[in-house]
């Protein structure tokens, strides 16, 4: 996983299937908490929703997509 600190965090957050195979997104009332870098509205390209929660969204890359 990648964490805000690593360097390669904003590449990851610009291209997250070169980089990750599961996003995790705050949404609703969590967003203010965490920040507008995690406030997507949609899923990433080419990543399907997984799980859901009242505040979080567990986003999957796309079986497709996998290497």
């Amino acid at each position: 996983f990648v964490l805000p600190s690593d360097p390669i965090f904003g590449l990851a957050m610009e291209m997250p299937e070169r980089f990750v195979t599961y996003v995790l997104v705050p949404h609703g009332a969590s967003v203010a908490h965490y920040g507008p870098w995690v406030a997507l509205l949609r899923p990433p390209p080419n990543f399907v929703l997984l799980e859901a929660w009242t505040n979080w969204a567990l986003y999957q890359r796309a079986p497709w997509e996998q290497e």
